[in-house]
């Protein structure tokens, strides 16, 4: 049960402070369908855990003995960020309250792009998750990924949640503004992101 709280508390600390995967979560709690929102928690909660378990199993090491892979990657990352803070900044409420037209497979890619699409923070990962790894014997590393994989789990679902139930206070107006600077934030992980591959 140590490891395991070991664990969930380093994955809380790793998770908890604001980023691209935060941000994707609070707008979508905000300006999307129950369902739409279901699916976005579901598909950032896979992409973290698998992340997780990548890193944790020291996949960050091999991206850093390519730099050209880091940069490619880093590339598409930025890429794929620039439009995900396009369509934020240019969604309006109306339209993503509506529960039509729902593409399960968008909303899962955007969470994959905003998740694996930075070399920084697999290599990251890997630096916290790889060291521990190694400090870890046999036997404690299953409850201990297990653990920081249930951070993931709670973190998101709650943030989810509180935001979503924060959501009715929210005039329509003030749901554009968030989606703008969602937007500007993005725009600024995903510049930062191509500064630090190059």
């Amino acid at each position: 049960m140590g490891i395991y709280l070991q664990g969930l508390l380093m994955g809380l600390a790793y998770v908890a402070p604001i980023g691209m995967q935060n941000m994707f979560i609070i707008n979508n709690s905000i300006n999307k369908s129950t369902k739409k929102i279901l699916i976005t928690v579901f598909s950032v909660i896979v992409n973290d855990i698998s992340l997780a378990i990548t890193c944790f199993l020291g996949f960050g090491f091999v991206i850093s003995m390519f730099p050209n892979a880091k940069i490619f990657i880093g590339i598409i990352g930025f890429l794929a960020i620039l439009m995900i803070s396009i369509n934020t900044w240019k969604s309006k409420p109306k339209e993503n309250s509506s529960t039509a037209d729902i593409k399960p497979i968008r909303l899962f890619f955007t969470a994959f792009a905003v998740t694996w699409l930075n070399p920084q923070a697999i290599i990251d990962g890997t630096l916290i998750l790889g060291s521990m790894h190694s400090s870890l014997t046999n036997s404690e590393h299953i409850p201990f990924i297990l653990g920081f994989s249930s951070a993931s789990l709670i973190w998101f679902s709650s943030l989810s949640f509180i935001i979503r139930k924060s959501a009715k206070f929210i005039s329509p107006s003030k749901q554009v503004l968030i989606n703008k600077v969602s937007a500007l934030i993005l725009l600024f992980f995903g510049i930062r992101l191509v500064f630090s591959v190059l």
